[in-house]
């Protein structure tokens, strides 16, 4: 596999980043994305159950969920300006 490490980045994101994980997942294990979550500024975590390494396809009602979620939370919070007519 692929050896690319990128963890020293992750406080530099400044973008809204939903992490979802699979409680079972073996090869991208919950541990890594709960250091992600910690290690983004804002990050929110999503956790399938039961779930493993092919968990948004398996479980995409679930993960369709959050992720709508995560969106809405975005539009709910922060409205756009309305500009001046003139």
């Amino acid at each position: 596999m692929f050896k690319y490490n990128v963890t020293q980045s992750l406080p530099s994101f400044n973008i809204p980043v939903l992490v979802i994980a699979a409680n079972k997942d073996r090869l991208t294990k919950p541990v890594a994305s709960e250091y992600m979550q910690k290690h983004i500024p804002g990050a929110q975590l999503s956790t399938v159950a039961p779930g493993g390494h092919q968990a948004l396809v398996e479980r995409h009602t679930e993960v369709n969920k959050a992720a709508d979620k995560f969106i809405k939370s975005f539009h709910e919070e922060k409205s756009l300006p309305v500009p001046n007519e003139k």
